[in-house]
């Protein structure tokens, strides 16, 4: 699916992460579940998961031993997440930023999709995770 739409955040308790992810891996894939066989981080993006590694465009791509599917990731996301070096790493967005505001805020996390339902200008790339700081009112 080309236009596929995916974004959703939630608090670092990690309550919703897992099933939020079982969506992500099966959303735009006419409900199969995907398997994950390589992997990149960069500061604008996170931890970005992908399905299949082009040749033309696998530089910065870590391909895993063998392809994982989103039970056996989700343990190392939640480590990527709760690592204070992803958080000192990230670029974090007008949305995600920790926003000096009338409340508080908790850690937490994003998992999205770009345009074309990848990550940035790689068709192999279908979600990414990175924190994200929840605004929470008075």
């Amino acid at each position: 699916m080309d236009n596929r739409v995916f974004n959703v955040n939630g608090t670092d308790n990690y309550d919703n992460l897992l099933e939020v992810l079982k969506l992500g891996f099966k959303h735009g894939n006419f409900g199969l579940n995907r398997t994950v066989k390589g992997w990149s981080i960069d500061k604008e993006h996170g931890f970005v998961l992908h399905d299949f590694i082009p040749s033309f465009s696998n530089e910065g791509v870590n391909k895993f031993p063998l392809p994982l599917n989103v039970e056996s990731i989700y343990p190392i996301i939640q480590q990527y997440l709760d690592d204070k070096d992803t958080w000192n790493n990230t670029e974090f967005d007008k949305w995600d930023e920790d926003l000096d505001h009338d409340g508080h805020n908790t850690k937490g996390w994003r998992v999205y999709c770009e345009d074309w339902g990848h990550i940035g200008h790689n068709s192999g790339a279908f979600l990414t995770i990175k924190p994200a700081y929840m605004w929470m009112g008075k």
